[in-house]
């Protein structure tokens, strides 16, 4: 069971559990309360998909499961005190695994995005060192998901849901799980933004605010 008590009740939308869980095929229970748990009711009552990376939407009943065997699920918006998370019992000498779970709203902003986008760009990372001779040793490569997100505003009043999530979390920064389409939420990707300047501004030809959102996956995962 993973448990959390907040200052104030708190709203959430999205649960996400993280890369290298093993409750896949298992049921899970997201609960909240606001007396401490004397009484609970249920968010969420499924079973964890047993296949990833499988073409599926964040809003359907059992969510999306990502090809990296993350697991993502969308519901409607709760506002609680407490939350937690309860796996009931998998078996003899079987235990939860839990990397990472991540539980809070979800943003999807109404805003232009230019063009071109992509989710499958990858950069090749690796060690290497050059002789005298000019001969290149290489290390094992990584090929990194990574890209850059180009938004506009539609409406000045949308720039506070933008300042919050993304100047205020992502910039911060924070990593940010990305969904480019919903109905395809296999694809979504955990990144945090390059080192580098960043900000919305104004600029000729658009009324409303923009930014270039930079954007590189956050811990990949390594192996089969």
């Amino acid at each position: 069971m993973v448990r959390v008590s907040c200052d104030a009740a708190r709203a959430a939308d999205l649960v996400v559990l993280d890369r290298g869980h093993n409750l896949g095929g298992r049921r899970i229970i997201l609960e909240v309360s606001n007396d401490g748990f004397a009484t609970a009711t249920a968010v969420l009552d499924l079973v964890v998909p047993a296949t990833s990376g499988v073409a599926g939407n964040v809003d359907r009943a059992a969510g999306a499961a990502t090809r990296e065997g993350a697991w993502l699920k969308r519901f409607p918006r709760v506002s609680a005190r407490d939350w937690r998370l309860r796996i009931p019992a998998m078996g003899a000498g079987l235990r939860p695994e839990i990397v990472g779970l991540w539980l809070g709203e979800s943003w999807q902003p109404k805003l232009l995005f230019d063009l071109p986008w992509g989710d499958s760009t990858r950069q090749l990372s690796f060690a290497s060192s050059e002789s005298d001779a000019g001969w290149v040793g290489r290390g094992s490569a990584a090929r990194v998901r990574a890209g850059e997100i180009g938004l506009k505003l539609k409406a000045e009043d949308e720039y506070s849901l933008a300042e919050r999530h993304i100047e205020e979390g992502f910039w911060m920064p924070r990593p940010m799980w990305i969904v480019y389409d919903s109905a395809a939420a296999e694809r979504a990707v955990l990144a945090m933004p390059p080192a580098g300047r960043n900000g919305f501004s104004r600029q000729g030809g658009w009324s409303y605010r923009q930014a270039q959102i930079a954007w590189v996956e956050h811990e990949p995962r390594v192996g089969p």
